[in-house]
């Protein structure tokens, strides 16, 4: 179990290292996408590690529902994460 956990912990640096040296070519608003992508594969790596959780689970949905309109409504994106973020606090 351990070594899928580092397995799955280095390919989640490996992802989050790249994206960070990749940004500064990338269009300013490809960043909180970026993010949003790893925060996902982070949900993702709780559960097959055994982390039940109904609101990452929703969360996740969230983002993954929403994170491409950046493609086609930058406006609709941005409102998007603003509420998430507000909707996340609650959780804290």
């Amino acid at each position: 179990m351990k070594d899928k956990f580092e397995s799955d912990a280095w390919s989640l640096i490996c992802f989050i290292v790249t994206s960070a040296a990749n940004l500064e070519q990338e269009k300013k608003a490809y960043g909180p996408l970026r993010l949003l992508e790893t925060a996902t594969r982070l949900v993702s790596m709780c559960r097959e590690h055994g982390v039940v959780s109904e609101r990452l689970d929703a969360i996740q949905r969230e983002i993954d529902t929403n994170k491409y309109s950046l493609m086609t409504d930058e406006v609709f994106f941005f409102r998007f994460l603003q509420d998430l973020a507000l909707e996340i606090v609650d959780y804290l």
